[in-house]
């Protein structure tokens, strides 16, 4: 049950990661309401991360090299957890649910555009695509290759200073992470036919430019662990 809840929020959260950007918002025609009532949510969920953040600290170290006394709070730890994913969820679900049927839809889309290379390990795009055994086996040997690139390019230290600084070094971070991925994009789709590329670009329909997602960024919503 607790994988399911984690899958179900990252699933909504990266659709409403999607909907701050002002490309996606435009796209899927957002009413001025629409857009007001996501700000609010955003800045609620925001607060909740903070309050999230600030009570995990007092239970595991920043340094993140956990003693066996430390590793004895992975319990209560877990538990904040998931009660930080369960008021998340029922926020991004609220979220989602003030969009139009037709605009759920198109943001499915665009999820897929902005999931890609992951989402072709997804068994319904496998289904979808009639992606063989031999396909699926070349394209994970790719993702686990791109999979190593990704651990390589190392999260930055954040600590000790400015929020503009800190900024930065995150926007770089996955400046460095999107070039990664479009490497990895090119190798995977090499592996599908003709056929099958054309079937996953119906499915992703018109393209919008979610790879600049760290424009959305703000200074504040770069959480420190220190």
């Amino acid at each position: 049950a607790g994988e399911a809840a984690v899958f179900k929020a990252e699933d909504e959260l990266s659709r409403v990661r999607l909907l701050s950007l002002k490309a996606v918002q435009t796209d899927l025609g957002l009413t001025a309401d629409q857009i007001g009532q996501l700000e609010d949510m955003v800045k609620a969920f925001r607060e909740r991360s903070r309050q999230y953040l600030s009570e995990a600290r007092k239970i595991l170290p920043p340094s993140r090299s956990f003693s066996p006394e430390e590793l004895a709070a992975g319990e209560q730890s877990h538990a904040l957890l998931m009660d930080f994913i369960s008021d998340t969820t029922d926020l991004q679900t609220k979220v989602l649910a003030m969009l139009t049927p037709s605009q759920s839809e198109r943001l499915k889309q665009i999820q897929l555009q902005a999931t890609i290379p992951a989402v072709l390990a997804w068994p319904e795009i496998i289904k979808a695509l009639g992606i063989s055994e031999e396909q699926c086996a070349k394209i994970g040997s790719v993702s686990d290759c791109g999979g190593e690139k990704v651990n390589a390019t190392e999260w930055p230290d954040l600590r000790d200073i400015d929020a503009q600084e800190r900024l930065k070094r995150v926007v770089d971070f996955y400046k460095a992470l999107d070039r990664v991925k479009a490497e990895a994009t090119q190798h995977m789709l090499d592996v599908l036919t003709p056929e099958q590329r054309t079937k996953l670009e119906e499915l992703q329909g018109k393209k919008v430019d979610v790879t600049q997602h760290y424009d959305a960024l703000k200074p504040e919503d770069i959480e420190v662990w220190d």
